[in-house]
């Protein structure tokens, strides 16, 4: 059984999470037969008849799971979806807009599939999707300076930003009645509304949303909290028509183990990360760059016996994996850490919540177990394996 160790920084921010859950349904309701010959034909058309598949996909989505790179689509869905058809069937991407776009071009037959598409958008009930493939984080981001007010006075009477489709729109609107919600056609639109103060919180998908904060335009807003779970599903969609392409492509997914799903997703995410860090040096403005040198040094605390990660050598030096990303910070950014090592993690939190250090070395996600500090992005991933005997109960 294989997770993942995230490695991250904590700070003594405070941040609230609004906790949302999603049912799905495994089958979309499939209208009647069509009077169009054209379309009865195309309903009949399994996917093996599909020497090429004509992909719709946003060409400004947060989310780059289905996006185009150099005139080929590419992204998780693109990946999986791959996986699916085998590699005889040549995919032809084509991009639009907006969802609303997107969606019109499927219901009149101008596309094949739909790489990542939510039910919500469906609001004309002209598509029929599969099952999730696929389960995302979803993320909340607001105003640094407002975390405060939002940990006292929760989600009431607040404008909330989402992207068109948004998945958990419905559920947003049922569980805040009294906020207002508005939806732009872009995550990067929305986020502006946050920053320029149209808006109090934005909701999107995890990975898009926390790479359009690298921008310098949203270095106001910060993450209030991501959340895992079956929050965010990911779906093909097809026209409603095409029963038999939606049915091929469920029964090629349920065959899909999840063994597999977990490699194509860790693939993916290596080929988007290594696209992203290429020509992506860190840049500084003069004023950040003074502001980082007029900081006092930064105490971190770190687990002395938590190697990899981080330890003290039999020469008392500290180091370890997170260790050496503290110098890469140190210099990148011209700050001081001042490095404290503890006896164990416990004694770390204990450090962290007396206010003997302003940062921690942490696997910990959960901020109520953070001392009233809250997890940065991870800086790393590592598997994390666990072995144990045959016939042996765990």
């Amino acid at each position: 059984m294989a997770n993942i160790t995230k490695i991250s920084f904590a700070s003594s921010v405070t941040r609230l999470f609004a906790r949302l859950l999603l049912c799905s349904m495994l089958f979309a309701a499939a209208p009647g037969a069509h009077a169009d010959p054209a379309r009865a034909i195309a309903a009949g058309r399994p996917l093996k008849d599909y020497p090429v598949l004509t992909v719709g996909v946003l060409s400004a989505a947060a989310e780059p799971s289905a996006t185009v790179v150099r005139g080929e689509p590419a992204g998780l869905s693109i990946d999986v979806l791959r996986e699916l058809t085998g590699p005889d069937v040549r995919f032809d991407a084509r991009t639009y807009s907006t969802m609303a776009e997107l969606i019109a071009a499927a219901c009149s037959g101008d596309v094949d599939i739909l790489a990542n598409v939510s039910r919500a958008a469906d609001q004309n009930g002209c598509l029929t999707f599969t099952v999730p493939y696929s389960f995302d984080q979803s993320i909340m981001i607001a105003r640094t300076a407002d975390f405060a007010m939002i940990s006292r006075e929760g989600m009431r009477q607040a404008v909330v930003v989402i992207e068109e489709g948004y998945s958990l729109e419905r559920l947003i609107r049922e569980r805040f009645p009294e906020a207002k919600i508005r939806t732009y056609r872009e995550g990067r639109q929305a986020l502006q509304a946050v920053a320029d103060h149209s808006a109090d919180v934005y909701f999107g998908v995890a990975p898009g949303a926390s790479r359009l904060l690298d921008a310098t335009e949203f270095d106001t807003l910060g993450v209030v909290r991501t959340q895992n779970g079956e929050l965010n599903e990911s779906r093909f969609a097809v026209p409603a028509g095409r029963v038999a392409l939606r049915n091929d492509l469920n029964e090629r997914l349920l065959k899909l183990d999840s063994d597999r799903l977990h490699n194509i997703r860790s693939a993916s995410s290596d080929k988007l990360q290594s696209g992203a860090d290429v020509g992506e040096p860190l840049v500084l403005s003069a004023n950040e760059r003074r502001y980082l040198r007029a900081l006092q040094p930064i105490t971190v605390a770190f687990d002395a016996d938590w190697a990899p990660f981080s330890y003290v050598d039999s020469d008392g030096r500290a180091r370890g994996i997170a260790v050496a990303y503290l110098a890469y910070l140190s210099n990148a950014l011209g700050v001081t850490f001042d490095r404290r090592a503890y006896a164990d993690s416990s004694a770390v939190s204990r450090a962290f919540a007396r206010r003997d250090a302003d940062m921690i070395l942490t696997a910990e996600q959960d901020p109520d177990k953070l001392a009233g500090g809250i997890a940065t992005e991870p800086h790393d991933r590592f598997p994390l394996v666990i072995v144990g005997r045959h016939g042996q109960a765990a």
